[in-house]
């Protein structure tokens, strides 16, 4: 696991992942608490807030790699600001299938069944902004996903 450094010129944003997982190296990573939030966090709250969503359930911190590979919640580096719905699964308006913990599920499935896997996650950024519009997750085979907001 290799979170890249934050990108210092636009607002200390996680960049990318490289990430190879096999069942001696998956285990479970941490949390997040309120000192550990990443860029544009409290600004997309606010957001949330401003447009009549509960901001505790429509924001959250996005880890690239996985609490449940083994990413930390606490290493900017790994954290990025996102909506619910793009992290794990929500009912209702907004839904999406395909979201970042059914990705982490699927990778720790192949990993502790003796699997090595190797794939790159970046949050996709609009400009200079700190807040992601997308990720994108890249397989070492070449197969591209994407998980849009």
């Amino acid at each position: 696991m290799d979170p890249a450094d934050v990108d210092a010129a636009n607002g200390n944003r996680a960049v990318k992942s490289d990430n190879c997982l096999d069942s001696e190296v998956v285990e479970d990573g941490s949390g997040t608490n309120e000192e550990d939030r990443p860029p544009g966090y409290v600004w997309a709250r606010n957001t949330a807030g401003w447009f009549g969503l509960g901001p505790e359930r429509a924001i959250n911190n996005c880890h690239l790699i996985g609490r449940n590979l083994g990413g930390s919640g606490s290493d900017l580096r790994n954290l990025a600001t996102c909506s619910r719905q793009a992290n794990v699964k929500v009912r209702g308006p907004g839904e999406i299938t395909d979201h970042m913990r059914s990705y982490e599920e699927n990778v720790r499935e192949a990993a502790e069944s003796d699997h090595i896997v190797c794939y790159t996650i970046e949050p996709q950024y609009s400009g200079n902004h700190t807040v992601p519009t997308a990720f994108t997750i890249q397989r070492a085979a070449g197969t591209k996903m994407e998980l849009r907001e």
